[in-house]
């Protein structure tokens, strides 16, 4: 017996047909970048999240890479990573010139390890810390996490790619 990687057709009846209909449409206009279809995620993203502005970007590494950018995180800056998140997350420091150092995972939710990130942040004095919503799921922690983060004024980034 074999198992699918994937099986989108057992999700619901038609997808596959408006799948394609709808990527055939996308093609034929050219508006996988930007678009109608775009604007409007971005909106109900905005809607969804309370925030007025919402950019959605082609890829995860894009918008880590971004929001480090953002909060001039460059040359030799050392940025706090999970331990247990896609390789993107660290790339993407890597790319701006940062030093990503990683921090254990909690084994009971798979998110950083809140006495870990603790330990680091007073180890290394980062200049900013990435946290991963792995498999969409947040850290048991991520309250305290952002609040520790806020009292030592360290911008605390969140990779959601796969949250949605």
């Amino acid at each position: 017996m074999t198992v699918p990687f994937i099986d989108l057709k057992r999700f619901e009846s038609g997808f596959l047909e408006q799948w394609k209909d709808k990527v055939s449409e996308l093609s034929k206009n050219a508006s996988f970048i930007g678009g109608e279809e775009v604007a409007q995620l971005e909106s109900k993203l905005s809607e969804y999240t309370l925030k007025q502005y919402t950019v959605t970007c082609g890829n995860g590494t894009d918008a880590i890479q971004l929001a480090l950018r953002a909060i001039n995180v460059g040359k030799d800056d050392v940025v706090l990573v999970p331990n247990m998140t896609f390789w993107a997350t660290f790339e993407a420091v890597v790319n701006v010139g940062a030093k990503p150092v990683t921090v254990d995972s909690d084994i009971s939710d798979g998110g950083v390890c809140f006495k870990s990130l603790l330990k680091a942040i007073d180890k290394y004095e980062p200049t900013a810390v990435i946290i991963a919503h792995i498999y969409g799921w947040a850290s048991n922690s991520l309250l305290k996490i952002r609040e520790h983060c806020k009292i030592k004024n360290i911008p605390l980034i969140e990779d959601g790619a796969q949250c949605f």
